[in-house]
């Protein structure tokens, strides 16, 4: 055998031993890689894990701090914002909160320290209650005056909450109604648990508007209590002004006297600020926070929730069916106070309105002996929701959910009936329905809800 021939094989052997370790090093490099690259994820999920549950601690916290209405909520806390640093075993959060209307915004930041250099994950929140409309009375009458009548086409299908008294059907010779069924359901009295739930607290929605009022006067947005992490830029307009083909998110919007949302418009997640806002045409408001110093007219366009907060009244007269729960408040203050012809605003009157919401004409000013309607529905409205005064109602439409008022009056021919319901629908809402709801019942917990919310 040639000595030539076999160093070749040798040399060829040697070298495919040679390439064979090279590919199996750079296998285990890769193998190794892969599982510290693994590792790395997995610590960096554990972080970001770590972070979002503090941040959702933060947002507890904030329900926490924040309360329920009434003598023990913080009203400084939620009104005007507080920033927290706490301090876990390295890992912290920063929490603050601001108001969003009748609702608070919280946004907290959760801290880890793996993976390194560390990560962070910010959570926004709404802050409001659970409003379980399920546990409402179909109609409930705040009076201690007692009996409460069903006239003509009436029908109440579910409780019906009266101080004390009964139902019935009107037979007085003199009205000439003729009533059918009426009412099926149970009969609440004072100490029924739901007697509690059906009361209102408006103090810290007041001081929401009288914040509101301080930046009208001062066309500044700087003194803004809103907290609007989402919010790009201001717009001032002039005294009266009018939004026309426009599209527009994140933006907030200040006329002095009169805001005129018109055809083509569409806002999402804006703010608006004026003394009077009218919205008409095909105008479309997404998740968008109103203010007017005096009065809300919503003519036209569509609504997908929201708040629409007036300080004298608000009335609803578009054909398009609201929807997303958006939330109506008339403060109703009084004018013109101690002259002959002061009186009490804070109307909400929904003229042919369909889909659902929630409805409340707080009468800040209203007296004990006050007998004006401050909430009225007329026939052909079709609601879903709750609609709330401590004043007199009157209902001639159909209603999925709770009627809450002092009084129902009805006038006929001249004659003033109170307690009465004449043609009215209303149905409790079936089930349980929980939605989120304004920081103004005692009675129902405080929560969170992700997102931007309503």
């Amino acid at each position: 055998m040639d000595p030539r021939a076999g160093n070749r094989q040798r040399g060829a052997a040697l070298a495919f031993v040679l390439a064979l370790l090279v590919i199996i090093g750079i296998l285990v490099g890769l193998t190794w890689r892969t599982i510290r690259s693994n590792n790395s994820l997995a610590a960096m999920d554990r972080g970001d894990a770590q972070a979002r549950l503090l941040a959702l601690a933060g947002a507890d916290y904030a329900v926490a701090k924040v309360g329920p209405p009434g003598p023990t909520q913080d009203l400084g806390y939620a009104s005007e914002g507080l920033h927290y640093s706490l301090d876990d075993s390295g890992r912290a959060f920063d929490l603050t909160v601001r108001t969003h209307g009748l609702f608070a915004r919280a946004r907290s930041i959760g801290k880890t320290d793996l993976p390194r250099p560390g990560r962070s994950r910010e959570y926004p929140a709404i802050l409001g209650q659970l409003l379980d409309l399920g546990k409402l009375p179909a109609l409930g009458l705040l009076n201690h005056e007692g009996n409460m009548v069903l006239a003509g086409n009436a029908q109440v299908t579910g409780p019906v909450m009266l101080w004390r008294g009964d139902i019935r059907k009107a037979t007085d010779y003199n009205v000439r109604w003729t009533g059918k069924a009426g009412h099926s359901g149970a009969v609440w009295d004072s100490t029924a648990p739901a007697w509690k739930l059906a009361v209102a607290d408006f103090r810290r929605a007041d001081a929401w508007m009288k914040a509101q009022e301080d930046i009208l006067a001062a066309r500044d947005f700087s003194k803004d209590t809103d907290y609007d992490s989402g919010m790009v830029k201001d717009l001032l307009l002039p005294d009266s002004a009018v939004i026309a083909d426009s599209v527009m998110r994140d933006t907030r919007i200040l006329a002095d006297r009169v805001l005129r949302i018109g055809t083509g418009t569409k806002l999402s997640n804006c703010k608006l600020v004026s003394r009077r806002v009218i919205i008409e045409g095909d105008a479309s408001l997404e998740r968008t926070l109103v203010y007017a110093a005096r009065t809300i007219h919503i003519l036209g366009g569509r609504i997908l929730g929201g708040q629409f907060l007036a300080g004298d009244s608000i009335r609803i007269a578009t054909g398009q069916p609201l929807q997303g729960y958006p939330v109506f408040y008339a403060q109703g203050r009084m004018s013109n106070r101690g002259k002959p012809d002061s009186a009490a605003v804070g109307a909400v009157e929904l003229v042919k309105t369909t889909g659902e919401g929630l409805f409340f004409s707080a009468c800040k000013d209203h007296s004990p002996y006050d007998q004006e309607v401050r909430l009225s529905i007329s026939p052909g409205s079709h609601l879903a929701g709750l609609l709330f005064t401590p004043c007199y109602a009157r209902m001639e439409g159909s209603l999925e959910g709770s009627l809450i008022c002092h009084n129902l009056k009805f006038e006929y021919k001249g004659t003033i009936w109170l307690g009465h319901l004449k043609d009215g629908q209303i149905n409790a809402m079936s089930g349980r329905k929980v939605i989120p709801a304004p920081l103004l019942f005692p009675g129902f917990p405080p929560a969170a809800f992700a997102g931007r919310g309503p």
